[in-house]
């Protein structure tokens, strides 16, 4: 705590002669850190006497050492606590010029968090010297938690016109000794599960990684038989030389809530009637069973005789017309193609472009693809974007303030059951846009026409669309 301070020796001169010259301390001297005075006397033989004098100055720059600084430190959290107290030894620091405080950011036994806080020591002498260290406490949370309010298996029945139905559960209740626990569901309650056995897989993991693993089974059963259109009574006119008629006859429309399985008939016991029919009338019953056994049945009559229908004003009959072929008849249906809708102009009929693969016909309405109007749900305004301008101009049309939208479909926002525009259709897109919820029904993300293709509301134009 000092310092050996040395210096050019003074000197003195007189007039008549210099009789003592003193200093208070020579130049090699141990000085103590602070300001000591130096102090020089000249006398002459006359008695005559000068003092003058200095300065030293020793600063301590010298900082502190803190001797037992601790490690780092890994404990784990306490059962129901999102931490731990944590100690440790109190720590020592030296210094050369004697007494040293010591302080440190955290106390041995404060409670840690679970993860890592770095503590400082700092150690500070008397002249204002400081060192300090640091050393890193590490919390572990080793705690799963725990998930509260799973249900017991689940079984329904399918949900009317859908091979599955909405299966719903209560919310699920969330502990842990630390916030950030998330849960991740497989599927969530409210959602359409098909039919057939569906395990819902709950994963709840915490902020710490730690995780808990927990499932039920949802089972739908398909209980709906599937559906059959009568076909329409075929009448022909009967080949003059037998008397009777060779006609194809299609399968008739069809449909399922899942899948069908096949189409048979009486008549031929096939999927298609097609066979030499006798003059008279012939009653073909039709059979649908769908993937799950259920079935439907549905009569179709079949007459032949001397049909004079000339759909194209020529003076032939059209039966004879395409028996010669002198006329089309893509789909058997004793109609020459020329007469049949034909909605793309391109010269076949819409069901023969359909069945051929040549349109397609993918909300299965019977009407090529590319006749119908393409919009996008949810865009009530047509603006080419939804966004909130939409909800507001639905809300304006529920409540007879606001213009009919050009696509009603566009505004049946959660597409439901009723196929009808009100409040839920608001609600539905608010929800989307504000809440990150379920988004409006396909199509959406972009242009396409009516999936289902049974819409009543229709869809006249929509001009952001092509």
């Amino acid at each position: 705590c000092s310092a050996v301070v040395t210096w050019s020796m003074p000197s003195a001169s007189d007039n008549c002669g210099i009789a003592s010259f003193e200093l208070s301390h020579d130049s090699g001297s141990t000085f103590a850190v602070g300001t000591t005075l130096v102090t020089a006397t000249a006398t002459d033989d006359a008695g005559n006497q000068t003092v003058e004098s200095f300065e030293v100055t020793v600063s301590d720059n010298e900082d502190p050492v803190i001797v037992n600084l601790s490690g780092d430190i890994s404990a784990t959290n306490e059962i129901r606590e999102c931490g731990v107290e944590v100690t440790w030894s109190d720590h020592v620091a030296i210094d050369n010029c004697g007494f040293v405080s010591v302080t440190t950011s955290h106390d041995p036994g404060d409670f840690f968090p679970v993860g890592s806080t770095v503590v400082t020591v700092t150690a500070t002498d008397d002249a204002g010297n400081t060192s300090s260290g640091t050393f890193t406490v590490t919390v572990t949370d080793d705690e799963d938690p725990r998930l509260l309010g799973t249900p017991a298996d689940i079984s329904l029945e399918n949900d009317p016109g859908e091979c599955g139905a909405v299966a719903t559960w209560s919310a699920f209740g969330v502990v842990d000794n630390c916030p950030g626990a998330s849960l991740e569901v497989s599927h969530d309650s409210g959602s359409q599960f098909p039919v057939g056995q569906t395990e819902v897989t709950l994963t709840l993991t915490d902020a710490a990684g730690n995780q808990v693993i927990e499932s039920f089974i949802v089972t739908v059963s398909d209980t709906e038989a599937p559906t059959i259109v009568a076909p329409v009574t075929i009448a022909v006119d009967a080949t003059p030389e037998s008397c009777d008629a060779t006609i194809e006859v299609a399968g008739p429309e069809v449909a399922d809530n899942c899948e069908v399985a096949n189409v048979t008939n009486s008549y031929t016991g096939a999927a298609d009637a097609n066979g030499t029919y006798p003059l008279g009338d012939t009653v073909v019953t039709w059979t649908v069973t769908d993937i799950h056994g259920n079935e439907s049945s549905a009569d179709q009559l079949i007459t032949v005789n001397v049909d004079q229908t000339d759909c194209n004003a020529n003076g032939t009959p059209d039966v004879c017309e395409i028996a010669s072929g002198t006329a089309s008849d893509c789909n058997s249906n004793g109609i020459p193609d020329e007469c049949e809708a034909d909605c793309n102009g391109n010269g076949t009929p819409d069901d023969c472009d359909i069945a051929s693969g040549t349109s397609l016909d993918t909300n299965g309405n019977g009407t090529p693809d590319e006749c119908e109007t393409q919009f996008r749900r949810g865009d009530a305004n047509a603006s080419g974007n939804v966004n909130v301008t939409d909800p507001i101009y639905i809300l304006q049309y529920v409540i007879g303030t606001g213009p009919v939208p050009s696509c009603l479909e566009s505004a049946n926002v959660n597409n439901d059951a009723q196929s009808q525009v009100d409040i839920t259709d608001v609600i539905y897109l608010l929800n989307y846009l504000f809440l990150a919820q379920t988004p409006p029904a396909e199509p959406f993300a972009s242009c396409g026409i009516d999936p289902e293709g049974d819409s009543v509301l229709g869809c006249e134009s929509f001009s952001n669309c092509p």
